[in-house]
C-alpha cells in the first residue's frame, strides 16, 4: 500500500571534508558551468579584440639610454660649504626630480629642433589610430580644439612615446624612445640624454650668471649700510658722553665698588645692632653671672667676678657655723652686693660702647647708600642710552657680517660661472632595438586575462540573481523539505506513441472520455521508460518511505502559482499507481482552470460540484480508464457559479465526500489550486494526509515559495515534498555539484533524443506511406 512520508527525508550521501580551496575551486568552475554561454562569450571578444589589435596596431620599436646622476665632479671643483646653487650631494628626490625634467617640453624642443623632428610624418602627420580618432570625435562633442602648430604637434608627439624612470633604488636614469623605426628610436634616444646634460650647463651657467650680478649689487648696498651705521654709532656716544674703558662704563665701575662697601657696611651695622641688644637683654634680666664675648674678654669683670666668687664662698662656709644675724655673715653679704654693683657698672659701660659703635656704623652705612642712590640716578640715563647704542651697534655689525658672506658668495660665483661640469653623464648609448609594441603574447594574455574577469563577473552577477529553483540541493537547503522528483521537460508529445482508448463510465458507455491525441497527462504510460517516467516513479517511491500503516490516504498536488505542471505531475502520478494494481482516484479540485477535466473528460455533464450539490450521485460523474483501472472525478464548472463554487471546495461536504472516498480507494489524488493567491487549500488541510508542492525549473522564484509556506503554517507538518517540474535535462546539469543528483540519466536522455529522431522521421515518412496506401 501506498505510504506518505511524514517525516523530512534527506538524500543519504557519502560526504568527506573538502578543504576550503577545493571548496573555492568548486564554486569557481560551477558558475562557469552554470553561464558558460556568457563565459565563452567573453573570452570569444576578447580574443577577437586582442587579434584584431595585434594586426591592426603600428609596430615600434624601443631604444634605451642611461645616464647617471653623480656630483663626484662637481665637488672636485667646489669646496666644501661654497656651493653657489646648494648642496651637490644626490638623493632620491633629486633623482627623480631630473627624471621628470628630461620628461619636460624644454628638452623635447631641444630635440625637436636638433633632429628636425617638424618634417618628420611620424610626428606631424595625423594620427590613424582608431582609438585616437574615436576620442577626437568624442572631445569635438564638447570642445572645439584649437589645432596646433608642427612644433606643438611634434612635441607632443614626442612626449607620447619618451619614457624615463628610475632603475630601482640606484642614480640611473634609463631614457626610453619608441619609433617606426629602430635607427631612428636609438639616435632620438641619445639626443635626449645630450639635449638634457646641454640644457643643464645652461641652466646652471644663467642661473650662475643672475645670481653673481644680483650678489654684486647687493654687496655695494651692504658696504654703503655698514659704513653709515658705523658713523651713526661713532656719533650717538660723543654726543652723549658715553667713553668706554677695557673693563665697561666708568659710571658703572665705581657703581660696582661703592656697591660692595654697602653690602660690607649694612653687615657691620648688623653685627653691632646685634651686640647691643644682647648686652642690653642682660642689663634687664640682673644677672651678673651671665656673660658674652666682650664680658668674657673684659679684665675688670673677670677680676669682680673672681671676688664675686669668693666672698659667696667664705658666706656659704660662714652660714653653717653662725646665726643669720652674725655680723661676720652680714658683713660678707654686703660685700657680695657692692661686687654685683659694681659689676653692673662695668656691664653698663661696655653697652654704652656698643651703642656708640652701632651708631658709627649707621652713620656709615648710610652715607654709603647715598652714595648708591647718586650713583644710580646718574646711570639710569646712561642705560637708558646704551640701549639704542646696542641697537646701532648691531645693525652695522649685521652690515659688516652681510657684507662678508656676500664677497665670499660673490668670489665662488665669479669661479664657478665657468665651471663645465654638470652632475649627469651618460654610460650607456642607445642602440637599435627590438619590436615592443604591441607585444602579441602580453596583449593575448591581458585581453583573456580581461575577459575571463569580466565574463566571470557577469556570470557570478547572474548566478546571484538566479533566484529560482535549480538543484535538488536547493530545496533542501532553503525551504527544509525534501525534494521528491525533478521531473524533466517533455519536449515533443506528437513524438510519443499515439492512444486509440477510452476511458468508460463505470455504468454507461455513453459517458466517455477520448485520449486518442497524445497527451501528457499519461505520458507515463506512453513512455514507460523515459526519464519523464523514472521522476514519477521517484516521486512514488519518495512518498511511499513514510510511516503511515492504514493505507488509506488523501494526497493533495499543488503549486505556487499557475502553468507549473500541477495537473500534469498529478494525472501522472495517478496513472502510475493506477498500473501498480491500486484502486486510485484521481479528482479535479482546481475550479478556475480545470485542465484535467477538459482534456480527460471534455464531454462531462456533471462533476465535482454536482456531487456536492447533491445533484449528481458520485458513481454516475465517475469516469474509469479500462486498462490502468484509473478512476477520475470531473470538475464541471458554468459562469454563473463564482463564489458558490469555492465556497463548495471549502465546505463541509468536501470533506465528507473525501472521507468517504478514503474509505473506498487506495489513494486519492487532488488535483488541487494554486496556494498563490488562492488559500482554499488550506480549508481541505485536515483530510488530506500529505501535500506536494510543484514548482517550475528555472521560473519559480524561492523566495515565492518561502514566503507560500510562511503564510500556510498549517500545511508545513503535512508537506511530503517538493517536485521541481519541466527541468531542462541539458541545463540542469550545470548547476550540479560535483555530488549532486543528476536529472535524468544521459541514458535516458539518450534513448528519448533517438526515440524523438525515429518518430520524426516516421512522421517525415507519413506523407509516402499515405500515397502509397491509396495507390
Amino acid at each position: 500500500m501506498l505510504q506518505v512520508n511524514q517525516v523530512t527525508t534527506r538524500r543519504i550521501t557519502s560526504e568527506t571534508p573538502v578543504p576550503p580551496l577545493a571548496t573555492l575551486i568548486e564554486d569557481f568552475v560551477g558558475v562557469i558551468r552554470r553561464r558558460r554561454e556568457i563565459f565563452v562569450g567573453f573570452l570569444f571578444v576578447g580574443i577577437l579584440g586582442a587579434s584584431a589589435y595585434v594586426l591592426t596596431a603600428q609596430p615600434l620599436f624601443t631604444s634605451t639610454a642611461k645616464l647617471i646622476m653623480d656630483t663626484s665632479k662637481i665637488q672636485a671643483f667646489q669646496q666644501q660649504g661654497m656651493s653657489l646653487l646648494g648642496d651637490p650631494q644626490v638623493d632620491a628626490p633629486t633623482v627623480d626630480s631630473q627624471v621628470e625634467i628630461i620628461k619636460s617640453d624644454n628638452v623635447a624642443q631641444m630635440v625637436v629642433k636638433d633632429l628636425r623632428l617638424t618634417d618628420d610624418p611620424e610626428f606631424v602627420a595625423d594620427d590613424t589610430r582608431v582609438t585616437a580618432k574615436i576620442l577626437s570625435i568624442l572631445k569635438a562633442f564638447f570642445v572645439t580644439p584649437a589645432k596646433p602648430d608642427a612644433l606643438r604637434r611634434a612635441i607632443g608627439r614626442f612626449s607620447e612615446r619618451l619614457v624615463a624612470r628610475r632603475i630601482g633604488t640606484t642614480y640611473v636614469i634609463a631614457v626610453s624612445f619608441s619609433s617606426w623605426d629602430g635607427v631612428k628610436s636609438a639616435r632620438i634616444a641619445n639626443a635626449i640624454i645630450e639635449a638634457y646634460i646641454r640644457e643643464q650647463l645652461e641652466t646652471k651657467a644663467h642661473t650662475t650668471r643672475r645670481t653673481g650680478m644680483w650678489l654684486e649689487s647687493r654687496l655695494d648696498e651692504l658696504r654703503a649700510q655698514a659704513r653709515l651705521a658705523d658713523h651713526t654709532v661713532q656719533n650717538f656716544k660723543a654726543k652723549n658722553n658715553i667713553i668706554d674703558t677695557p673693563q665697561g662704563l666708568i659710571n658703572e665701575n665705581q657703581l660696582a665698588e661703592i656697591s660692595t662697601q654697602l653690602v660690607t657696611a649694612r653687615a657691620q651695622t648688623g653685627e653691632a645692632r646685634a651686640r647691643f641688644d644682647r648686652i642690653t637683654e642682660l642689663l634687664k634680666k640682673d644677672t651678673p653671672d651671665t656673660a658674652t664675648n666682650d664680658v668674657l674678654r673684659s679684665d675688670v669683670i673677670i677680676r669682680l667676678r673672681q671676688q664675686y666668687l669668693d666672698i659667696s664662698l667664705q658666706e656659704a662656709d660662714l652660714s653653717k657655723r653662725v646665726q643669720p644675724d652674725h655680723p661676720a655673715l652680714v658683713y660678707l653679704h654686703n660685700e657680695k652686693q657692692e661686687m654685683q654693683h659694681a659689676i653692673r657698672q662695668e656691664l653698663q659701660r661696655i653697652a654704652d660702647t656698643y651703642k656708640s659703635e652701632l651708631e658709627i656704623a649707621r652713620q656709615r652705612e648710610a652715607e654709603l647708600q647715598r652714595s648708591v642712590d647718586e650713583l644710580v640716578s646718574q646711570s639710569a640715563h646712561t642705560n637708558q642710552l646704551r640701549v639704542a647704542l646696542r641697537e646701532l651697534e648691531s645693525r652695522a655689525q649685521t652690515y659688516r657680517t652681510l657684507a662678508d658672506a656676500f664677497l665670499q658668495r660673490f668670489m665662488v660665483a665669479a669661479q664657478q660661472e665657468s665651471f663645465p661640469v654638470t652632475g649627469a653623464y651618460a654610460i650607456s648609448e642607445a642602440s637599435p632595438g627590438g619590436k615592443s609594441h604591441p607585444k602579441t603574447i602580453l596583449t593575448f594574455a591581458a585581453a583573456l586575462a580581461g575577459s575571463t574577469l569580466i565574463g566571470y563577473c557577469i556570470c557570478l552577477i547572474r548566478d546571484q540573481l538566479d533566484r529560482v529553483f535549480r538543484t535538488a540541493s536547493q530545496v533542501d537547503e532553503l525551504l527544509g523539505v525534501p525534494c521528491l522528483a525533478a521531473v524533466p521537460k517533455v519536449e515533443d508529445v506528437a513524438g510519443t506513441p499515439d492512444f486509440d482508448k477510452k476511458l468508460y463510465h463505470a455504468q454507461s458507455v455513453s459517458r466517455c472520455m477520448n485520449l486518442s491525441q497524445p497527451n501528457l497527462l499519461h505520458y507515463v504510460v506512453a513512455a514507460p521508460l523515459s526519464a519523464f517516467a523514472d521522476a514519477i516513479n521517484m516521486l512514488k517511491v519518495g512518498l511511499d518511505l513514510g510511516d503511515h500503516s492504514s493505507g488509506k490516504e488523501i494526497i493533495g498536488i499543488t503549486s505556487i502559482y499557475p502553468n507549473e505542471g500541477k495537473s500534469v505531475t498529478a494525472s501522472n502520478l495517478a496513472y502510475l499507481l493506477a498500473r501498480s494494481d491500486r484502486r486510485v482516484l484521481l479528482v479535479d479540485c482546481d475550479l478556475r482552470r480545470p485542465s484535467l477535466s477538459n482534456a480527460l473528460a471534455p464531454g462531462a455533464k456533471a462533476g465535482l460540484l454536482e456531487v456536492l450539490t447533491e445533484a449528481a450521485s458520485l458513481e454516475n460523474v465517475l469516469c474509469c480508464d479500462p486498462e490502468t483501472g484509473l478512476w477520475f472525478l470531473p470538475v464541471v464548472t458554468s459562469d454563473g457559479r463564482g463564489l458558490q463554487e469555492n465556497l463548495l471546495i471549502s465546505s463541509a461536504r468536501m470533506q465528507t465526500l473525501l472521507e468517504r472516498v478514503r474509505k473506498e480507494y487506495d489513494l486519492v489524488v487532488l488535483d488541487l489550486q494554486p496556494l498563490v493567491p488562492l488559500a482554499d487549500v488550506q480549508a481541505l488541510s485536515k483530510v488530506i494526509d500529505r501535500f506536494v508542492v510543484v514548482v517550475e525549473w528555472g521560473k519559480t522564484r524561492t523566495d515565492a515559495v518561502s514566503n507560500a509556506l510562511a503564510r500556510t503554517d498549517v500545511l508545513r507538518g503535512k508537506i511530503g515534498g517538493i517536485v521541481i517540474n519541466k527541468v531542462n535535462i541539458r541545463k540542469a546539469r550545470r548547476f550540479e555539484g560535483p555530488n549532486g543528483v543528476d536529472f535524468g540519466t544521459r541514458a535516458h536522455t539518450r534513448d528519448q533524443r533517438v526515440r524523438i529522431w525515429f518518430t520524426s522521421f516516421d512522421q517525415a515518412l507519413g506523407p509516402l506511406r499515405s500515397w502509397l496506401r491509396y495507390r
